[in-house]
Parts: structure tokens; C-alpha cells; sequence
């Protein structure tokens, strides 16, 4: 069945809002729970740097967590342009705007996108922008091969696939030719191990209540995502018991 444009756009706004309300709340956590970008503006800006320097120090402290890609992406990412999307608290994005890459956070949640802009002028970084994607003409702001890497750090698994299609073929004309595409995401291994769940149950027990889907990829599934455009794997794999999974992947195409 063709779907009309009308029908279409109905079906991603449903997803981008059942998505707000959920991922206003940010990766790591304070004394056992997650935060709020709420919650965070709140904060004065000296309070507010060191619970994200806190944040993200503990992360890297954990090596099987965030501490391995920060050893290996900072020193690849200085002077590269990019694209976090989904930038949450920006654990990932600051990091590398520190390292020297000059990086656009993109965000479906307003309130994440002004926590960052205080973040980012209260550590005196320069080189950093931010675009709210309210629907995914959003993306038109960006102009096609504007960016050396795309970032998606557990992002782009929290719809269904055919919505994720329709997101993805918006953003990867926005990577070059020969740029990387790198995405955090949860392996089939950890949906099995779980019960093999319907994906629109299976997002609370992977990221607690709210949570309005959670799907697995392997790197077929990443590829045809991807589809048509070409891509190659520089690594593909999973880690942390098979908690989660890794592509890092060149545009060939």
C-alpha cells in the first residue's frame, strides 16, 4: 500500500512526540537515577558543569562502557566535523568539541539543546551549534555533505524500522563521501536473552518507563537502514555482555 504524504507525516510526528517525552531524561545518573534536562536548567552554571564533568568523568572511568570509545575516537575526531545526533547531555559531543572537532548537536528535545548551549559557552568552546529537529524537514538546514562523522549513540533504535528508514535517508546525505557513520545500538543476542519481547515492550525493560520501543540491529539490519546508499565496516561488533553493539561504518556511496 502507498502511503499518502499526509498519512506519512502523521506517523513520524506521532513518533517524534512519544519520543519527547521520554528522552528529555539523559544517559548516566546521580546517585542511581537518571536526570532530567528539566531538572538540569535549573542548575547555576558552575553547578551545572561539574554534575556534566562529574557525568562524564565516571562514564570514561568505565572502560567497558564509554571509556574505550573516548580513548579511541577523541584523537581520530580533532578537527573532523560533527554531527551528534541525538545529543542528549552531550557526554559524547563536548568531549569531542574539547578535543577540537567542531560539532553540531542535533536534538528532538528543546530543553537538552538549551542545558547545552549553557554547557558549552560555560566551557568556552567555540565550535559547537545546535539544531532542534522538530520534524524531519529540520534536517533541510544542514547542507548535504556537510560532515566528516555522524554520531548516533543509541539514537536511532527507539522506533520502529520503517520510521528509522524514513529518519535515516533524511541524514546520511548530510555525511560525505568517505565519512563515518557510527552507531551505538542493542544487539538481537540481548532481545533473546530477554524473552524476545514485542519491541514496544521491550524499550522499558532496556530503558525503564516510558520507554516507547526498543529494537535490535546487526549489521545487516544497520546496512539495509542505511540503504541504498553504500557503506563499509570498519568495525562491527558487540560488547558488554552483548548489551550493546558498535558500527563504524565508511560512506562509500
Amino acid at each position: 500500500m502507498v502511503r499518502s504524504a499526509a498519512t506519512t507525516n502523521v506517523i513520524l510526528d506521532d513518533w517524534f512526540g512519544r519520543l519527547r517525552g521520554k528522552w528529555h531524561e539523559i544517559p548516566g545518573d546521580v546517585d542511581g537515577e537518571r536526570l532530567s534536562s528539566r531538572q538540569l536548567a535549573t542548575l547555576t552554571d558552575d553547578r551545572l558543569v561539574a554534575c556534566w564533568e562529574s557525568i562524564r568523568n565516571a562514564e570514561r572511568s568505565r572502560w567497558e562502557m564509554r571509556g574505550w570509545y573516548h580513548t579511541l575516537y577523541q584523537p581520530l575526531l580533532t578537527s573532523a566535523r560533527v554531527l551528534d545526533y541525538g545529543s542528549g547531555f552531550g557526554l559524547d559531543a563536548l568531549s569531542w568539541a574539547q578535543a577540537g572537532a567542531s560539532v553540531t548537536c542535533a536534538d528532538i528535545v528543546a530543553e537538552n539543546l538549551r542545558v547545552l548551549e549553557r554547557l558549552a559557552r560555560a566551557l568556552g568552546l567555540h565550535h559547537v551549534c545546535f539544531l532542534h529537529i522538530e520534524d524531519l524537514s529540520s534536517l533541510c538546514a544542514l547542507e548535504d555533505e556537510s560532515f566528516d562523522v555522524i554520531w548516533a549513540q543509541g539514537s536511532l533504535h527507539h522506533a520502529p524500522f520503517d520510521f528509522m528508514k524514513q529518519e535515516v535517508a533524511c541524514l546520511v546525505p548530510k555525511l560525505r563521501i568517505g565519512g563515518r557513520w557510527i552507531q551505538l545500538a542493542y544487539p538481537r543476542e540481548r532481545w533473546v536473552r530477554d524473552g524476545a519481547v514485542p519491541f514496544a515492550r521491550w524499550g522499558v525493560n532496556t530503558d525503564g518507563e516510558g520507554t516507547p520501543w526498543a529494537e535490535w540491529y546487526d549489521l545487516p539490519k544497520v546496512l539495509s537502514l542505511l540503504a541504498p546508499r553504500r557503506f563499509d565496516p570498519v568495525l562491527a561488533f558487540n560488547f558488554h555482555d552483548d548489551d550493546f553493539n558498535w558500527f563504524d561504518l565508511l560512506r562509500r556511496s
